[in-house]
């Protein structure tokens, strides 16, 4: 049986993204880890987070996937999100 985060992988890498590619975690079924890195130069210190996947090609990442399928007590809290989506939007910088 499949997670969500593997339904939601298989599901947007059927659509025609050329001439991007879907790089998915291992929590998507997948076998990269999306490491974003502050610097040019990837090393432990500058890492800030592994998203659940990546649209990318050879010199771009236009779009930064993150799954969040716990609502928690209160229901979907964008904090959550928030977090890696600010880690995200610091590297290169």
């Amino acid at each position: 049986m499949k997670t969500f985060h593997q339904c939601i992988a298989q599901i947007l890498s059927a659509l025609d993204v050329t001439p991007f590619g879907f790089l998915w975690g291992p929590d998507c079924g997948g076998n990269k880890r999306n490491q974003m890195f502050q610097d040019v130069v990837a090393h432990r210190e500058g890492s800030h987070t592994q998203p659940d996947g990546v649209l990318a090609d050879v010199a771009s990442v236009p779009l930064i996937v993150e799954i969040e399928e716990e609502a928690g007590e209160y229901g979907f809290d964008p904090n959550r999100i928030c977090g890696k989506w600010a880690s995200a939007a610091l590297c290169g910088m």
